[in-house]
């Protein structure tokens, strides 16, 4: 049961790549649950079997196991108690984890790659800017996990005694590097220069023209959207 009809979320995407192998343009705005990812992500999708099932059995399959690892890299256990407190942690985001796979979304996705970054930040500061800098072109307002970032830097610069800004530098290069790769040179290398302006061109008017009712929508989590519920906020 859990192969045999694609989620919901996940059929956007499949639909998307659909659309721009049959020559339309995989970024409609009348639709409700419009394909909004950039085209690198577009790209990425490009490279799952082209068989809709199996394609949700491959990228689900890859989530799980990005999730187990990071389970495995994203803490030290030195004790009993660190087991259970990683028990516990699994037991209560148990539902969501279920529903992002019901629905068929990339949080599982994201997930991994954040806990890789912060894991490798102190020693492959570099590589953990590249891997940060990949996520703004998944979801465009991960763009602001540069901030703890930020103040990671500027306090384990003051811890290690290196030079000003040393590290700083290093994780703002790898994301700079990635974030042009990501939004520009996987793309131009995937859909060829011009082709990949015209997706990042209607891709950005997509985004530009959401209708409000995405945005009011109960459906919608953010801390953004609930303060705007909570005190009329338009």
């Amino acid at each position: 049961s859990y192969t045999a009809q694609i989620p919901h979320d996940f059929g956007v995407y499949v639909k998307a790549w659909q659309r721009y192998v049959q020559g339309e343009n995989p970024y409609v705005a009348s639709e409700y649950s419009a394909f909004k990812y950039a085209p690198g992500m577009l790209a990425l999708i490009g490279i799952l079997p082209k068989a809709p099932t199996d394609a949700w059995f491959a990228f689900s399959l890859l989530c799980i196991a990005g999730i187990s690892a990071s389970l495995m890299i994203g803490a030290r256990y030195r004790s009993w108690r660190d087991v259970v407190a990683l028990a516990l942690g699994v037991i209560l985001s148990w539902k969501g984890i279920l529903e992002c796979l019901d629905y068929g979304q990339v949080e599982l996705f994201i997930y991994p790659i954040l806990i890789g970054a912060t894991a490798i930040y102190t020693r492959q500061t570099l590589l953990s800017g590249a891997l940060v800098g990949l996520l703004p072109w998944i979801k465009l307002p991960l763009l602001f996990m540069i901030v703890p970032f930020f103040f990671a830097s500027s306090r384990r610069e003051r811890e290690d005694g290196k030079p000003p800004l040393r590290r700083l530098k290093l994780f703002f290069s790898g994301f700079l590097f990635s974030s042009v790769f990501w939004g520009a040179a996987l793309p131009s290398l995937a859909f060829g220069p011009d082709k990949a302006l015209a997706l990042s061109q209607s891709w950005y008017t997509l985004i530009r023209d959401q209708p409000p009712g995405l945005f009011d929508s109960p459906l919608n989590q953010s801390l953004w959207a609930s303060l705007g519920r909570w005190v009329d906020l338009h």
